[in-house]
């Protein structure tokens, strides 16, 4: 059996009417949603499903079709929940049909309970819009969709409520227009409405309190953070580096203790090997400074002793070579042979 219901989706600050189509029938057990459904419309499968058997009423055992038409529409959120309930308790043959001038929105919960749903005034404007003559909201939302007017808004608490209204068990009252609650009717602070003129300001402080966004000038001003430790001297250019010793009773974790002497060597422009001795007071850090310069003195020393080797042994790029081993003669005995010529470099 197909059943049909109606339902809204708002599209920014408009709402789109969509239609609810409910089949079930024969084979393989399941509940299937079409209509380009999000993550929240695919789980109110779950959620209809125990709120309708917590409610009293029977699950079909059949195969669910779900259709959320326009199908181009991209449907989101829980407030298809209610319309999809009330089609499957319709299609199954629980509930007389007969939903054609009515909205039909809201989220359940798993034990039937009805719970708020955002945009409802763009809902029963757009139901006002298409004619229709009632309107059947969660029980907290009724009283905002009242302010439409032009359409009976009746406040369902439960599924089950619901279901004994439209079965005629027990009826629901509707909503009177401009029942607004006492708490709500009380508010504080300044009204804009007694203020003449001045378009322009209060809408954009209507804009900043929506937002969230500062107003006065006094709500930009942040204390500075002052600096309580003074810089250090070793981290200014151009300053010899010292140590920081803390004050009696005080605890620096930055402190550098100073080290014994210390003797850097470093080759001068001259190639001399020349000697750098720090004091005592002299931290640690500042020696570690020279060892970047010590480096090209190893090299150069380096490069003396390979000068040195090859004066002693002829030019540089010649080296004395043995006699090739011959095939018959031990690897010993070519060892104790003499160095005969020199191999001269292609």
């Amino acid at each position: 059996m197909l059943a049909k219901v109606y339902s809204c989706a708002v599209v920014g600050l408009d709402g789109v009417l969509v239609e609810v189509e409910v089949d079930v029938g024969t084979g393989q057990p399941g509940m299937v949603v079409v209509g380009l459904p999000d993550a929240a419309v695919q789980e109110s499968k779950e959620r209809v499903r125990a709120a309708i058997r917590n409610s009293g009423g029977k699950f079909p055992h059949g195969r669910v079709t779900i259709n959320l038409a326009p199908a181009d529409l991209k449907k989101a959120g829980p407030t298809y929940d209610l319309p999809i309930a009330l089609g499957i308790l319709v299609a199954s043959g629980q509930v007389p049909p007969g939903f054609e001038d009515a909205l039909i929105v809201g989220e359940l919960s798993l034990d039937g309970v009805l719970r708020h749903t955002p945009g409802i005034i763009s809902m029963v404007s757009l139901a006002k819009d298409k004619g229709m003559a009632r309107a059947l909201v969660p029980h907290d939302d009724a009283p905002e969709a009242a302010l439409v007017g032009g359409v009976e808004v009746f406040p369902v608490r439960t599924l089950a409520d619901l279901v004994n209204h439209l079965t005629g068990e027990a009826r629901i009252e509707a909503t009177r227009p401009g029942a607004v609650p006492e708490a709500a009717a009380t508010i504080g602070g300044t009204d804009f409405s007694d203020i003449r003129g001045q378009e322009h300001v209060k809408r954009g402080l209507e804009v900043a309190a929506a937002g969230g966004h500062a107003t006065t000038d006094d709500q930009y001003s942040r204390p500075r953070r002052q600096e309580t430790e003074p810089r250090r001297q070793a981290d200014q250019p151009g300053r010899p580096c010292e140590p920081q010793r803390p004050q009696k009773g005080q605890q620096d974790d930055h402190h550098i203790e100073p080290v014994g002497a210390q003797v850097a060597k470093a080759v001068g422009s001259d190639g001399e090997l020349r000697q750098q001795v720090r004091g005592e007071d002299t931290p640690h850090e500042c020696v570690d400074g020279l060892e970047d310069s010590v480096s090209p003195g190893r090299e150069l020393e380096e490069q003396r002793k390979e000068d040195e080797w090859d004066q002693r042994h002829g030019e540089r790029g010649q080296r004395r070579v043995g006699p090739p081993l011959q095939a018959d003669q031990p690897f010993a005995a070519a060892l104790s042979v003499p160095y005969q010529g020199h191999c001269q470099p292609s």
